[in-house]
């Protein structure tokens, strides 16, 4: 009974040691959730113990993947490198590896990359702003050129809208003018029969 006894004590001693031998993430860089501010292009993840060599990796930033130039397996380390340093952005580092007892194993690392904008970038974003500022000058001188010409058209069609009206009143005044001439010319063309007609009495 004795003997039991210590086999099962044992085994629960045992049981988590040996759980915890090929759980463990000895060290990475980046570590989990930190903000990188350096240019960064290789990223491993070492293990308490030696992986397989079929172990891999997988960065994404957000939801596009990022396909790593080499991953390697060297001893307990897993590294992926880049030609190019990763940009600004939120990532997460996906590794799966083969444990020598060949457990599979899987994990993720999430981290930030933050780096400081270089000169080569402010010079850009100063010629980027000067161009706005130009083209949103350039626009306003435009609209306001074309306020100016509508105002103008505005006025010189007001200037010349009366002309109509001028050319109604002189066309009534020439009509009342003969009016008058031929009612002057009836009544005298009255009064000279009645006179005639006097005459012959």
């Amino acid at each position: 009974m004795k003997k039991i006894i210590l086999t099962i004590v044992s085994l629960l001693l045992v049981l988590p040691l040996a759980v915890s031998a090929h759980t463990t993430v000895k060290t990475s860089t980046p570590t989990e959730g930190e903000e990188i501010t350096q240019e960064l292009t290789e990223l491993f993840i070492e293990f308490a113990g030696e992986i397989e060599d079929q172990s891999t990796m997988t960065l994404t930033k957000k939801t596009e993947e990022q396909s790593f130039d080499t991953v390697t397996v060297q001893g307990s380390k897993l590294i992926g490198t880049f030609n190019r340093p990763l940009t600004n952005g939120s990532y997460v580092l996906s590794w799966q590896i083969a444990a020598k007892d060949g457990h599979i194993l899987t994990g993720e690392i999430p981290f930030t990359v933050n780096l400081p904008a270089t000169e080569e970038e402010n010079t850009t974003n100063k010629e980027s702003d000067t161009l706005i500022d130009e083209e949103a000058e350039a626009s306003s001188d435009e609209e306001s050129n074309q306020n100016d010409k509508e105002e103008t058209t505005s006025v010189e069609e007001e200037q010349t809208s009366p002309q109509p009206e001028t050319n109604a009143k002189e066309a009534t005044n020439n009509s009342s003018f003969v009016t008058i001439i031929i009612t002057i010319l009836f009544l005298l063309l009255i009064g000279g029969v009645w006179i005639l007609f006097r005459k012959k009495r």
